[in-house]
């Protein structure tokens, strides 16, 4: 996924706040096993079935999970790396409240909400400006940006050069 990619579906309209939680909890149960149960989903967000039915059609419509009708849920690779931007976004934006001396529940709720609005180009911006006289090389902020090899493929990019890692 490239930096500034909107994922969309339905009439190019970009995916809800709601859609992108429910793609983060796939995420969470596709690190466990390879396919999810809705069921898993609806316990883990506290919302009912048809709930998390709704959510997988728009999901499916929108290229980033696999669900065959009675079947478990697949991410697919697009969503993957969609679900590790999103990830990435809120992992930064966690640390940064933290570091700003939020405590860690206000700064992961508050995180999870500005996650949802906040453009790259914007994080970019204050993160370096946080971050001027920090290095932060190999810094695991962002597990995401980490390969299986310990190689350091940032997710969200930008020009080469990632102000976030």
């Amino acid at each position: 996924m490239q930096q500034g990619e909107a994922i969309v579906y339905r009439e190019n309209r970009p995916l809800s706040a709601s859609s992108k939680d429910y793609l983060k909890a796939v995420y969470y149960f596709s690190q466990k096993a390879p396919t999810v149960q809705s069921a898993d989903i609806a316990a883990f967000l506290g919302v009912t079935k048809p709930s998390v039915h709704h959510a997988m059609e728009v999901l499916q419509e929108a290229g980033l999970i696999f669900k065959p009708l009675y079947g478990e849920i697949s991410l697919t690779e697009r969503g993957r790396r969609h679900a590790q931007a999103i990830l990435c976004k809120y992992n930064l934006l966690k640390e940064l409240l933290i570091s700003l001396q939020v405590d860690e529940e206000t700064a992961e709720k508050d995180a999870c909400q500005i996650g949802h609005v906040i453009s790259d180009e914007a994080l970019f911006h204050l993160l370096h400006q946080c971050r001027k006289d920090r290095s932060h090389e190999r810094n695991r902020v962002c597990p995401a940006c980490w390969n299986e090899n310990e190689e350091h493929k940032c997710i969200l990019s930008r020009d080469g050069h990632c102000w976030a890692c």
